[in-house]
């Protein structure tokens, strides 16, 4: 899935761009200042509805103004999507219709923003390195989101009977059934990326 075209409004330094992106390999590039960063966080709200640099969204928006919104069509489906920040609150568009679930934009537009800062992937422990790989998981995957919903559920589940005696165990089996499909989804997108990775 690729972009064929990018509309930016009021976010950071860039008050109004316009972008139909090659359908093959694009290059940005520019002075220092000139707003490459402002580009990509914009991408990146687009396909996550959050920025990479701030959970506070109201410091996107450019200086002097109250919201801002991005837009894009997706190719070859010709699907649109759009985030829209202003005071009240923040909305996301799939396909012209308003939609509560960040999940919807990343379903659409699948992306990740690699970063100096992605050294946690090997420096910390698994956790950031199991969040990476789901991330990746729940683009080719289409069962993982609704297995790991279980497990979330589940483990809530079990983690307030630990306090009651006698329903210590009473969610064990089905945390297990999600643990299980879950390490399936896993191996099963390892398996699909070692080609690429092999020496």
């Amino acid at each position: 899935m690729g972009l064929a075209r990018l509309e930016i409004n009021n976010i950071r330094n860039l008050k109004s761009v316009r972008l139909d992106p090659n359908p093959g390999f694009n290059v940005l590039y520019g002075a220092n200042g000139s707003g490459k960063t402002s580009f990509f966080e914009a991408l990146y709200i687009l396909g996550r509805g959050t920025s990479f640099r701030t959970k506070d969204l109201s410091r996107v928006v450019h200086s002097g103004n109250n919201q801002f919104f991005v837009a894009g069509k997706l190719d070859p489906s010709m699907t649109t999507l759009g985030v829209e920040y202003q005071a009240g609150g923040t909305q996301y568009r799939v396909a012209g219709r308003n939609t509560r679930s960040r999940l919807e934009l990343a379903e659409h537009l699948p992306l990740i923003f690699i970063s100096p800062e992605h050294q946690t992937l090997v420096s910390e422990g698994p956790q950031q390195r199991r969040r990476f790989l789901d991330w990746g998981v729940f683009h080719v995957e289409p069962g993982f989101i609704p297995a790991w919903r279980l497990y979330q559920r589940a483990l809530k589940q079990r983690n307030r009977a630990l306090g009651t005696p006698g329903l210590e165990s009473a969610w064990d089996v089905e945390l297990a059934r999600a643990a299980e499909l879950i390490t399936q989804y896993r191996r099963n997108y390892l398996a699909r990326l070692f080609p690429f990775v092999e020496l």
